[in-house]
């Protein structure tokens, strides 16, 4: 028997979808969602690779071990500790907030506008690096208020199941790059070529400062660094899957 049923209610775990929600996502009755997960049956070949895909995972990783956290979400999570411990351990960047977005989404492209932006110091050493506060997201592992370290990135080097940031002259907006195109994680979104002329400008996001962990983990985790965190995280993730089961 794979690891395929655990790998799932891991992920719905952490993106936090319910199952009617994931069967949504790859056309799947919701009472399959629940026997691959308590391993009375598992999906199909081409479900798996929808999955895998979708959440930029290898179809082994999914059938054969138990995935990580730090895998599913593509990006680092930066300590909020390490992030204030200044310039020896880190870099500044201009930093744009949630309110700045749409004067960002019409001027990123000026040195001006970049310069004006207050500077944030982080434990990161990223070229042409930019802070942004995302005022609200289409994707379930990035939330509103996030904000995210980004960094200039070509179409032809877009990497499939990651996240990204598109700036176009009316907005900023997290969209995922899913088989040579972009769209939100809904079902229902339009996909959107990268090579649309509306979209002035793609950012890889390098890693994210997420406000849902620091004001919601428990205080005792709120200090660890990043990967005490995820041990961390991990645990109560198990936990969560014994105690369900």
């Amino acid at each position: 028997m794979s690891l395929i049923g655990k790998n799932i209610k891991k992920i719905r775990t952490i993106k936090k979808l319910s199952q009617a929600k994931f069967a949504e996502l790859f056309n799947l009755a919701r009472p399959s969602v629940g026997a691959y997960e308590e391993g009375r049956s598992e999906p199909k070949i081409d479900t798996i690779i929808l999955i895998s895909k979708h959440f930029g995972l290898s179809v082994d990783s999914l059938l054969t071990r138990d995935i990580t956290v730090n895998e599913l979400a593509h990006f680092d999570i930066v300590d909020p500790l390490k992030a204030s411990l200044g310039p020896r351990l880190t870099n500044n960047m201009p930093y744009v907030t949630k309110n700045d977005t749409e004067d960002y989404a019409q001027a990123g492209d000026s040195r001006q506008f970049i310069k004006a932006r207050p500077i944030v110091t982080v434990p990161l050493h990223l070229n042409d690096g930019v802070a942004i506060e995302i005022k609200d997201s289409g994707l379930h592992d990035i939330r509103p208020g996030d904000t995210l370290f980004t960094t200039p990135a070509k179409v032809n080097e877009l990497r499939n199941g990651h996240a990204y940031l598109i700036r176009s002259s009316q907005r900023i907006e997290c969209l995922r790059f899913l088989d040579g195109v972009l769209k939100t994680d809904s079902p229902y979104s339009a996909p959107i070529d990268p090579n649309d002329e509306n979209i002035l400008e793609i950012r890889t996001i390098r890693a994210i400062l997420s406000k849902y962990q620091a004001t919601r983990e428990p205080a005792q985790h709120r200090n660890l660094w990043m990967e005490e965190r995820l041990n961390a995280l991990e645990k109560r993730i198990e936990k969560l899957e014994a105690t369900e089961g």
